[in-house]
């Protein structure tokens, strides 16, 4: 693939879509959550810093730099990119990306207030930025889909992913983790208190409530009676849920919510395995009631 475009439509004015790409304090608020510095003129530099998880995972401290190549703000941006990932990536040439922000056709919104936003990354004899930017390396996370699914999330409910679930350390044991849950928020505001252990087999039940955005938690149950933690913050909560997704500090692995055995008056599931995924070097199996 030499050339990939994503076009998606969010519920925002191109001026609130280009401050929260291009401003370091909003950009590294979503999607991989690492800030990315621009210099919005033509021959600016551009510069992407690890987040802490990734300094920790061996990431360098600049993952991605580029130059702006022509810019109009609110609408058009066009700029190169360059990975230092890996030695395969480093060695890779520099390819241009370009972002353009239109209204939304008032066949589709006619009650405006839509901003189309296409991304087109050109990526030319670079094939392995081909794979990180299209969502092809299982690796790396969703690529500029992903980015701009949880932009359109952060932009539209306040909040990116709802229903998280997080290992964390409060009040754990020293060499355990325990496992907490929150309704939108980047922290847990519930922690279940039970000490785990790496390399042990653990069952998680989530239950998120589209209404309210409540979350609730079971680890290792026997019943829905068992002791759960339910997250004290909601967020905005969506109208449906879009994606079921695992995160690691190398990115997500995500599921459309076409591809899953929703439940429902016209498409009950009993329990069907859903898939089984490694991530991080474990193999965690999804059931979906």
């Amino acid at each position: 693939m030499s050339s990939f475009t994503y076009r998606i439509w969010i519920k925002a004015s191109p001026e609130e879509i280009w401050a929260a790409l291009f401003d370091p304090e909003q950009n590294g608020d979503y999607a991989y959550h690492a800030s990315t510095h621009f210099d919005l003129q033509p021959g600016g530099a551009i510069v992407t810093h690890a987040n802490e998880g990734m300094r920790q995972a061996g990431m360098p401290e600049v993952i991605v730099d580029g130059e702006v190549l022509e810019v109009d703000e609110p609408t058009h941006i066009k700029y190169t990119w360059h990975s230092y990932f890996d030695e395969g990536l480093t060695a890779e040439p520099p390819t241009p990306v370009t972002i353009d922000l239109a209204p939304g056709h008032p066949m589709m919104f006619p009650d405006g207030g839509v901003t189309q936003v296409t991304l087109t990354h050109d990526t030319e004899g670079a094939p392995l930025a081909a794979r990180i930017v299209g969502g092809e390396d299982d690796d790396a996370g969703g690529g500029h889909a992903y980015i701009l699914s949880d932009l359109k999330s952060k932009l539209e409910t306040g909040s990116s992913f709802h229903g998280k679930v997080f290992a964390c350390r409060t009040n754990a044991a020293p060499n355990t983790y325990r496992l907490g849950v929150a309704g939108g928020a980047n922290a847990p505001s519930a922690v279940y208190p039970l000490d785990l252990t790496t390399n042990t087999l653990t069952y998680l039940v989530v239950r998120y409530n589209v209404g309210s955005g409540e979350t609730v938690l079971w680890v290792n149950p026997t019943s829905q009676s068992s002791p759960s933690v339910t997250s004290t913050d909601f967020g905005v909560p969506p109208s449906e849920v879009d994606d079921v997704c695992l995160r690691d500090l190398r990115g997500l692995r995500a599921w459309k919510s076409a591809e899953l055995p929703w439940s429902g008056p016209s498409r009950g599931v009993s329990w069907a395995k859903l898939a089984t995924l490694w991530l991080g070097g474990c193999s965690v199996r999804f059931w979906w009631p």
